[in-house]
Formats: C-alpha cells, sequence, structure tokens
C-alpha cells in the first residue's frame, strides 16, 4: 500500500514569547503532528492553551520558536516573511468566523482577490472563482 505524503508535518514545535518584565513565556511545548490529504483535524482545548498560536503557525502567519514545521514536505520552518506571503497565497486558504469580506465588494469580486495577487488574468480569475 502506498504511504501518503502529509500536508502538514510538525516535529517537536515550541512557540514562546518574550515577557515586558524579563523571561519568556512558553506557549506551545513539543507539538507533535501528521496531518495526510483527506483527514478532519480539529485543535480544541480550554481558553489560553494555544490553539490561536498553533493554528496561527500551521496558517504561516507566525513561526515557531523551535522545532520544524513542514508543509507538503517542504521545510517552512525559517523561511522569510516574504517567503511565507508566497506559501500562504499559494498554498494556505483561511476560512474566518466572521468571513472578513470586503464590504464595498461582491462575493465574487472577494473570490477573486487573491487570485489577482497570484496573477491570474480576469477570464482565469472569473472562471476559477
Amino acid at each position: 500500500m502506498k504511504k501518503t505524503q502529509n500536508i502538514i508535518s510538525m516535529n517537536k514545535i515550541c512557540k514562546s514569547f518574550p515577557l515586558e518584565i524579563g523571561g519568556v513565556q512558553q506557549v506551545l511545548f513539543d507539538i507533535n503532528v501528521d496531518i495526510s490529504a483527506g483527514e478532519f483535524v480539529a485543535i480544541m482545548g480550554p481558553s489560553g492553551s494555544g490553539k490561536s498560536t498553533c493554528m496561527n503557525i500551521i496558517g504561516a502567519l507566525d513561526t515557531p520558536t523551535s522545532g520544524v514545521y513542514e508543509l507538503y514536505g517542504k521545510n517552512i520552518t525559517n523561511m522569510t516573511p516574504d517567503e511565507l506571503a508566497i506559501i500562504r497565497n499559494e498554498y494556505i486558504r483561511f476560512v474566518f468566523q466572521n468571513f472578513n469580506l470586503l464590504s464595498k465588494r461582491n462575493v465574487l469580486d472577494n473570490v477573486m482577490l487573491p487570485l489577482m495577487y497570484r496573477g491570474f488574468v480576469m477570464n482565469d480569475r472569473i472562471r476559477r472563482a
């Protein structure tokens, strides 16, 4: 049987934030997770447990303090902000709780906007949206 490639592979992911009074606040401790194509995964826990921090790392909005994060087999752990912007544009989609649509645009325009940033011409944006 052929092994399915992991879409997301996180190995020993840690995240800490500096405190104003000195020291650091450790938020994530040695997170290990592999997610393959077709899997549905939920991140659950009490308030303050690091769910949002973990999602920000998965979404390439933040980087771990230590550990390795691979997306589609590519190590994105130490990418620059510009490289992470390309990763977000090409591989990651966000569904926000409050939709975050541009109010002066219709639904079609909102869906087509990221395609414009990816360089798609108008006819292709319309077809894909």
